[in-house]
């Protein structure tokens, strides 16, 4: 986590830093007259724009992209002007209320999946895993010697997948769904994660540790993650339950 946390930080610093480059830049062009560039100016609300996006990068709660959104949004309002499309920024007013109704809309489906009865128990030795859950759990250990990848849909449900007792010769491809649900993945400590999935108002984490191996195997994660999330562990909640009794 701490890792997937000082990597947003630098991608951060890097877009401040290049911000201040190009200002400083255009001012010092300028203030020495070698061009006018004073042009550049009108697209101030680009700072705006700027800032929702690096709020985004530091902060990937709900609360964190609400703010990003709004503070992008009214960039993009001010901005529109400039090239000729006349749209005032409290046009925009009714986001607040959508953004306010998807917010209680996570926390609502959290609260539930929490007093939902315990997930469905299941087994598998395939080595291509296809798990499908609408408004229910399930909890799926597989047992595969050559593990290829699956497919995971979890619609306002949640799966747990449990590949600890799987084994990969090369890499494993999984791609996941995510609409108002979650998925939990458990992987041995010897696999390296690759995330190349797109979350939109959610979030994918990785919390696993780093494999200590030269060329260790490769689970690649890709796929769509909306009002839910995605995350990548090497044990269980309940695992850690079990070792503090």
């Amino acid at each position: 986590m701490r890792t997937e946390y000082m990597s947003r930080l630098g991608k951060s610093r890097i877009l401040i830093g290049l911000f201040l480059f190009f200002v400083g830049t255009v001012f010092l062009i300028q203030n020495l007259r070698i061009a006018d560039v004073s042009f550049l100016f009108q697209f101030w609300p680009l700072i705006l724009i700027l800032m929702g996006i690096i709020h985004l990068l530091e902060h990937r709660s709900f609360p964190g992209i609400v703010w990003s959104t709004i503070l992008f949004l009214i960039g993009v309002g001010f901005l529109l002007p400039v090239f000729g499309i006349n749209v005032h920024v409290l046009d925009f007013w009714p986001l607040i209320l959508v953004l306010l109704g998807i917010g209680m809309i996570v926390k609502g489906v959290r609260s539930a999946s929490c007093s939902q009865p315990p997930m469905k128990e299941e087994q598998s030795r395939d080595s291509y895993v296809l798990t499908t859950v609408f408004m229910g759990g399930v909890r799926k250990v597989v047992f595969s010697s050559n593990l290829l990848g699956g497919e995971l849909t979890a619609t306002l449900g949640g799966i747990q997948l449990d590949l600890r007792d799987s084994e990969i010769h090369n890499e494993a491809t999984f791609d996941v769904f995510v609409l108002m649900g979650g998925i939990e993945i458990l992987i041995p400590q010897e696999w390296k994660v690759l995330i190349d999935a797109s979350p939109i108002l959610g979030g994918i984490s990785d919390s696993t540790v780093v494999p200590k191996l030269e060329n260790p195997k490769l689970i690649h994660i890709k796929g769509t993650v909306i009002l839910g999330g995605v995350e990548i562990k090497n044990y269980s909640e309940e695992d850690w339950v079990r070792a503090r009794r």
